[in-house]
């Protein structure tokens, strides 16, 4: 009498375990960032070829997995892995002591000419488009308000940093915005009250042009440089006083 053995064959995976699989492998690539939504769940479920219930199920796991969060407006949005953890104690301590200012720009400096250098390697078209089109809307932006030109400042830097495609990097980077755009809004504040407000914004304008033209370019220690410049120069509006109009 032959004693058969079961077969130790791996279990079936679940449909949307394999959706939500997908759907990890894209945020870790960095096709995702911190804060964006995903399309709707008909469109999306469309798109991957499931039916909205498997969908359901994919997304339930993946909110389980702290890598999305559900709203009421907005749908499933890419959950931000880094800002909780450390950016508000660290804009707090910084409030009560301006003078580590130079701390953050030391550490900006580190992680974004890095950032920089891996687009100038790895940026797709899309990549670059984005990032084009980040640089023309901040030249372009003409507003006074200091939210909107800090927003519009930080979104070039944030797409560099997503068109390096290093994800823990991006997140890096992004998890530090509420830190990065509090003091970036005081530059802004500066120049606007100083005595030539377009020339000081003009010089910004042009450091973001030759990061770009760096990166378009494929040249990683150009970009690197060029991030490095425009970075130290940016101390310089944070922390010393503009000629007031």
């Amino acid at each position: 009498f032959v004693m058969y053995k079961p077969v130790n064959a791996p279990p079936v995976q679940r449909l949307s375990s394999i959706v939500a699989q997908q759907l990890e492998d894209m945020i870790v690539r960095g096709e995702f960032l911190p804060g964006e939504s995903l399309i709707s769940e008909r469109e999306l479920a469309k798109q991957i070829g499931v039916s909205r219930p498997s969908l359901r199920e994919a997304l339930t796991e993946l909110r389980s997995r702290g890598l999305i969060e559900m709203t009421r407006n907005r749908g499933a949005v890419i959950a931000d892995l880094t800002k909780a953890t450390f950016a508000d104690p660290l804009a707090q301590l910084l409030e009560r002591h301006p003078q580590s200012i130079h701390n953050l720009i030391e550490v900006r400096i580190i992680l974004e000419t890095q950032a920089a250098a891996l687009a100038a390697i790895r940026s797709k078209k899309s990549d670059l488009d984005r990032i084009e089109k980040a640089l023309r809307a901040h030249i372009r932006g003409r507003s006074r308000n200091t939210a909107t030109l800090t927003a519009l400042d930080f979104e070039f830097h944030k797409e560099i940093a997503l068109a390096s495609h290093n994800i823990i990097l991006s997140h890096t980077i992004h998890g530090m915005s509420d830190l990065i755009t509090a003091f970036v809004q005081r530059g802004y504040e500066k120049i606007l009250k100083s005595a030539d407000p377009r020339k000081e914004k003009s010089a910004i304008e042009q450091q973001h042009t030759a990061i770009f033209e760096a990166i378009r370019k494929g040249d990683p220690e150009a970009a690197r440089a060029a991030v490095d410049v425009h970075l130290r120069l940016t101390e310089v509006v944070w922390t010393e006083e503009l000629p007031v109009a």
